[in-house]
């Protein structure tokens, strides 16, 4: 005999807290943010937006759970908001908190993991766990509906279904939409539901109670083959990840290459140099020719620091010789930028390796740098400038 589900109904405190996290959020970054494009891109990073590169090669696994509080615009964060909190406080409501927290965790994770592989660049938002929830709600609901509290029973089998389906739609004609979120959110969601179970009952698939023989009506059995229709699609998205296996390079010179991380963007800088970028281009690598016999700063301000300042709109804030090559401190599209300058000799070719990040993001610089150099460590085979007074004067 299986328990009846307890009569008194727990405030849906979790979906309240996940709700006013997300406008927290977004007004603090509204309040500072400031209004060029870099700048606003930057602080939507700073405040945990997600990036591939960031995470997968730079280590900040953080962002798989901060990019859920971040939102872009007002209508990012109304449109999650309008099916978040019905449709989970339903959910903790029928299921309880502690299996409720367990559902967000899933669907969190696998809305994540599939748009790192999936999604090129700056994403953020808690699509990825509304569609959960409303996948969730479909298969559960196929499942308990007639014992749900018909308060909430509106929220749950296949009434969400066609806003999950019309939304679905909607973002394949967006680019700025990030489809790998909301599908492998959905089909986590739509997974959960066959497992998840009303507070008072039993989890799992089998069995079911008796009087619930709506598990075997053809919708359910729809619903389940559905499931795993999208589970194989998703698969294949994974699979077609596999370009980015390869090792990226960058030249440097006729004959050696740079080893950039694996998630980095390759192409060319605005002056024509190799450059691998990430973070929407705030986090850059790129190599360069080196000036020969000549003065390393004076060279490199007036044939590289002076364009880009031209071209952005920026100015550079000083020039600091390092043992290596240069550190150099710049403002570039409102953001205040740190970009080193690395003389290399390997195998028998000079170049330089330029790393640059913004200037507050230490760790990050630190990091590319050591993979962008990696055992591509070598030196001039005289000082890279002429002396400290020179190298001052550019400041």
């Amino acid at each position: 005999m299986v328990a009846q589900a307890p009569s008194r109904t727990p405030a849906p405190l979790v979906t309240a807290a996940l709700c006013l996290a997300c406008l927290g959020t977004f007004a603090h970054l509204r309040a500072t943010a400031p209004a060029e494009a870099s700048a606003y891109l930057l602080a939507l990073l700073d405040h945990g937006a997600k990036d591939p590169a960031l995470v997968l090669d730079l280590g900040e696994g953080y962002r798989l759970f901060s990019s859920h509080f971040v939102h872009t615009s007002w209508t990012h964060l109304g449109f999650n908001l309008a099916f978040l909190f019905p449709v989970g406080a339903a959910l903790e409501q029928v299921v309880g908190r502690r299996r409720y927290l367990g559902l967000l965790a899933v669907c969190a994770m696998a809305a994540n993991a599939a748009s790192l592989l999936a999604t090129r660049g700056v994403s953020a938002g808690a699509s990825g766990i509304v569609f959960g929830l409303l996948g969730t709600a479909i298969t559960l609901g196929l499942r308990y509906g007639p014992k749900m509290a018909p308060a909430v029973r509106v929220h749950f089998g296949l009434f969400p279904l066609p806003f999950a389906v019309l939304t679905l739609g909607l973002g394949l004609f967006d680019p700025r939409i990030d489809v790998a979120s909301h599908v492998a959110g959905f089909v986590a969601g739509l997974l959960a539901g066959t497992i998840v179970a009303p507070r008072g009952w039993p989890m799992g698939i089998v069995p079911l109670p008796p009087e619930l023989a709506c598990a075997g009506r053809p919708a359910t059995r729809a619903a389940l083959v559905s499931c795993t229709s999208v589970v194989v699609l998703a698969a294949g998205v994974v699979l077609a990840d596999g370009e980015h296996a390869a090792p990226r390079r960058l030249p440097l010179g006729a004959t050696a290459h740079v080893p950039v991380p694996r998630h980095f963007d390759v192409g060319f800088g605005p002056l024509g140099t190799y450059r691998a970028e990430a973070a929407g281009g705030l986090v850059a690598v790129e190599t360069d020719e080196a000036p020969g016999d000549a003065d390393l700063p004076t060279w490199y301000t007036l044939h590289r620091m002076a364009p880009l300042a031209r071209a952005s709109g920026g100015r550079v804030q000083a020039v600091v010789p390092t043992p290596t090559g240069l550190r150099i401190s710049y403002v570039r599209d409102g953001v205040e930028t740190t970009r080193t300058v690395d003389v290399v000799d390997h195998g028998r070719v000079l170049g330089l390796v330029v790393c640059e990040a913004p200037a507050r993001w230490r760790r990050t610089l630190r990091e590319t740098r050591r993979r962008a150099l990696g055992s591509v460590e070598g030196v001039w085979p005289k000082p890279p400038y002429a002396s400290l007074r020179a190298a001052a004067t550019l400041r």
